[in-house]
């Protein structure tokens, strides 16, 4: 046992539980939950969730969404939680999800469901915040270029993170001078 915040070790199954705790609080599956409370206000209606052998929706890995509605979660997210106008989340709450609240392995840390990373560009660290889907789904938020990013690719499980030297190697000298 380590003491909180010192060690890291990612765990979908961890996720999972996050998903039947806002079950039991809210009293609504999670996705019935997403809808309400962050889908719906985003305008985002194509949605696919796989689900956990007793029924319930797997927030651990399961949710499949366009990328053009992926672009719309990382949008919010560097509007600080607004969509539209409308607050759709907290600022605090988006803040604090995408700052590195523990440990993470090799040059990675982690947020609340949010990987923390950067990359050296022309001699700047770029921070960004990435949410790592299965299979290659990700999608990057970089709060200081007020930008986001979705990569759409299927890579095999010993594959590390090829998005990073795309990420690194062109797209941000694209848009730093």
């Amino acid at each position: 046992m380590a003491p909180a915040g010192s060690t890291f070790n990612y765990n979908s199954g961890s996720t999972a539980l996050l998903g039947l705790i806002l079950r039991k609080t809210s009293g609504k599956p999670i996705d019935e939950l997403a809808k309400a409370e962050l889908f719906g206000h985003l305008g985002i209606e194509d949605t696919q969730w796989q689900r956990m052998p007793q029924g319930d929706p797997s927030a651990g890995g399961g949710l499949r969404i366009r990328p053009r509605d992926a672009a719309k979660i990382g949008q919010l997210v560097l509007n600080k939680g607004f969509w539209r106008g409308s607050r759709i989340v907290p600022a605090a709450w988006i803040g604090e999800s995408i700052r590195a609240q523990n440990k993470g392995p090799a040059s990675y840390l982690y947020g609340y469901q949010w990987w923390i990373g950067e990359s050296e560009v022309k001699g700047r660290a770029v921070g960004w915040a990435g949410a790592f889907g299965w299979g290659g789904q990700r999608l990057i938020v970089i709060p200081e270029l007020e930008m986001a990013v979705f990569f759409a690719a299927w890579m095999p499980r010993d594959m590390a993170f090829p998005e990073r030297v795309l990420l690194t190697e062109h797209i941000l000298p694209a848009v730093i001078e």
